[in-house]
């Protein structure tokens, strides 16, 4: 991650999204922090914005920190947190959709897990939104009218920053 970061950078980029963080696990989230210190420390002026793979990281280990924080189980407003320690400039929750359930369900659980990471965000918060996350649904084309509501509901209610 560092080296194509590092690349990127030489080549003119001036930032870089690391997606889907934590997405195997709280090894792997750890992984992303430390890789942030990294391009950070190398980089000062490098735009780096981390996306979550969910809405809690998994404990695929249970006992890995950073910074004295247990990763295993973190919500938005704590990933957030470890993010903006580790020097990314952007953060980028994700909620999983239940596709069992209604659009106004999603979208009610989306907003709950990530308003008090909006709440208190001191870095611009720009929410994962698409296909399966971020209230909207699981499909190959998502019908419009349940992304606008999704994503107008996200802007409105969470003073997102971007999606």
């Amino acid at each position: 991650m560092v080296q194509v970061a590092d690349g990127m950078w030489a080549a003119g980029a001036d930032g870089i999204d690391f997606d889907t963080a934590g997405a195997a696990g709280d090894a792997d989230f750890l992984a992303t922090l430390r890789a942030v210190e990294k391009v950070r420390a190398a980089h000062p002026d490098m735009g780096i914005q981390v996306g979550m793979a969910g809405e809690f990281v998994l404990g695929m280990h249970g006992e890995l920190e950073y910074d004295g924080v247990r990763l295993a189980g973190l919500r938005p407003r704590e990933q957030m947190e470890l993010v903006r320690r580790a020097g990314a400039t952007v953060f980028g929750p994700a909620v999983n959709v239940n596709s069992r359930k209604s659009g106004a369900w999603n979208i009610a659980r989306t907003l709950t897990l990530v308003k008090p990471c909006s709440d208190v965000a001191e870095i611009p918060v720009h929410m994962n939104v698409g296909m399966g996350v971020g209230a909207v649904p699981m499909c190959s084309y998502p019908p419009l009218d349940a992304v606008s509501r999704a994503s107008r509901a996200c802007v409105d209610i969470l003073r997102l920053d971007g999606l």
